[in-house]
């Protein structure tokens, strides 16, 4: 053997922590806990929340929307409490923030008998995680305007010395998307034309603030009386002989002079126009008939 070409061979011990036999480790920076949606905030990425839903969810004066999470770690025993117990995490919020706004909020939960308002926490105690790692709360959204609205949930950990900043924390990897609409569509301004007398294949137009639900889904109705004739003319009703078009904000109607024997019979006469069941594309319905009985046949 050439003792010129011997190589010197140094033995070097790596290690930063020691586990519960005494051995020197090496233990690898972990990422923060995953949290999932679950339920149906996962399959439709979406929720909506309208009067139908305000009077199936309040409670105690609350609004409230249901949230529920997934917790990842379950299938290796790891229930969210025991991780925040162990000091690596710190908690796991719901955050949202109105759709085109840069700025995001902690989600609330309230009490319904104190109505004391808390940060929704996943990993609090007093929530109950399932064996299967599902945890559920509801949401308060009392304080909040109507709205289209982001929601994510954040899970936030114990900085690791050394370590980058994305070890702090860990999102879901999809953001929920939804509505917030309380209130039925209201009308902007007058039926047109607002009064005077109303000319053969001229059409009476009731415009709205928002989208209303047109199409085959539609269920409103429209119903014409002519003061002093037997005369009439519905949508939606029996005879169904208006002339209807509903798009975007404005519901519109012609007559159907076909159907009127004896045009004199109605000429000079005023009409009274009411509608009914008029919807916008979240489910709100207007509770109260609208009338418009300032037309006069020409």
């Amino acid at each position: 053997e050439d003792p010129y070409h011997q190589q010197a061979v140094a033995k070097l011990e790596l290690y930063n922590a020691e586990n519960e036999q005494g051995d020197k480790i090496l233990r690898f920076a972990e990422l923060c806990p995953a949290v999932n949606w679950a339920s149906e905030l996962k399959r439709e990425k979406s929720f909506l929340f309208n009067i139908e839903s305000r009077s199936e969810a309040t409670n105690g004066g609350q609004d409230l929307i249901k949230i529920v999470v997934n917790n990842l770690q379950s299938g290796e025993g790891k229930s969210l409490n025991q991780l925040k117990a162990s000091g690596k995490l710190r908690r796991v919020e719901l955050r949202y923030r109105r759709v085109g706004s840069p700025l995001w909020n902690s989600a609330m939960t309230r009490d319904p008998q104190t109505g004391i308002e808390t940060v929704i926490d996943f990993s609090d105690p007093d929530l109950l995680e399932d064996n299967f790692g599902y945890i559920s709360v509801n949401w308060s959204i009392i304080i909040l305007s109507d709205g289209i609205y982001e929601l994510e949930i954040r899970s936030v950990c114990a900085p690791i010395e050394g370590a980058s900043s994305d070890f702090n924390f860990n999102i879901a990897p999809d953001r929920v998307i939804g509505v917030i609409d309380r209130v039925p569509p209201l009308m902007f301004g007058k039926p047109q034309p607002k009064v005077g007398e109303l000319y053969p294949d001229q059409a009476v137009s009731f415009e709205f603030v928002e989208s209303l639900l047109c199409g085959n889904g539609a269920r409103y109705t429209i119903e014409v009386t002519i003061k002093g004739s037997t005369i009439s003319f519905d949508h939606g009703i029996v005879k169904n002989n208006l002339v209807t078009n509903c798009q975007g904000r404005v519901i519109s109607f012609q007559f159907d002079y076909t159907t009127i024997f004896s045009y004199e019979e109605i000429a000079g006469r005023a009409m009274n126009i009411t509608i009914n069941g008029v919807e916008d594309i979240n489910g709100n319905v207007v509770e109260n008939s609208i009338s418009h009985d300032t037309l006069v046949f020409a």
